[in-house]
C-alpha cells in the first residue's frame, strides 16, 4: 500500500498544507473532524483521528476505500 501513497505524493502534500493552514487560521478544533481527498474512484486519503491537524505529516495520512475499509493506516493511527 505504501506504493499507492507514493503515487499520490502531491495530493498528500496538499492535504498537509491545508491542515497546517487551517490550524494557523484557527479553523475547527485542533483534533476535530477529518480532511479527506478522493484520488481514485474507490480510494480516499484521509487524516487520522485524534491527531492535531497542525501536526499532520504526509506519512500519517491513511487510505480507505469508498466502503470505509482501511487500506492503509500507519501504526498507532486510524482514519
Amino acid at each position: 500500500m505504501r506504493e499507492v501513497l507514493q503515487k499520490y505524493k502531491r495530493e498528500l502534500d496538499e492535504m498537509v498544507e491545508v491542515c497546517i493552514r487551517d490550524g494557523q487560521l484557527g479553523y475547527g478544533a485542533s483534533v476535530g473532524g477529518n480532511l479527506s481527498y478522493r484520488v481514485e474512484e474507490n480510494l480516499v486519503l484521509i487524516t487520522p483521528t485524534k491527531t492535531p491537524k497542525r501536526k499532520i505529516t504526509a506519512d500519517m495520512i491513511c487510505a480507505v476505500d469508498m466502503e470505509g475499509n482501511v487500506l492503509y493506516a500507519p501504526e498507532g493511527k486510524k482514519p
